[in-house]
């Protein structure tokens, strides 16, 4: 997991989020209210689809996040992560605790480099 995760709030404009994506080399960008609960999340590729498809460039995140955000907990099992990252087609997952709140985001590269370092230990034993 990283954390902690960088976020923005919804009334955050498509061009700043896009030059975020560039500059930041992010794929994800989870979207927070003022008390840091999860409430959305942007894709790299949700925010270029927006750009290419708006005629005005003050287009805000609320208007294209995706609000019904799959999440998980710190405690989750990485298999579980996993399988939902691939059944779901999605490339993360952001970390919520127990109120909603944002604590980090889990990516495929992370559960990858997890699987990674269990093979690579259970090779020399």
């Amino acid at each position: 997991m990283s954390s902690p995760v960088f976020s923005t709030g919804p009334n955050t404009s498509i061009q700043q989020l896009f030059e975020w994506f560039q500059q930041k080399r992010y794929r994800h960008i989870p979207i927070v209210d003022s008390a840091a609960h999860l409430i959305g999340i942007v894709s790299d590729r949700d925010a270029l689809r927006q750009l290419s498809s708006v005629k005005e460039a003050d287009s805000l995140v609320k208007d294209f996040m995706i609000n019904k955000v799959l999440t998980c907990t710190v405690d989750t099992d990485v298999s579980e992560l996993a399988k939902t990252l691939l059944e779901q087609h999605i490339g993360a997952l952001p970390v919520v605790d127990e109120r909603g709140l944002l604590v980090g985001i889990i990516t495929r590269s992370d559960v990858l480099r997890v699987v990674l370092n269990r093979l690579s230990t259970e090779l020399w034993v």
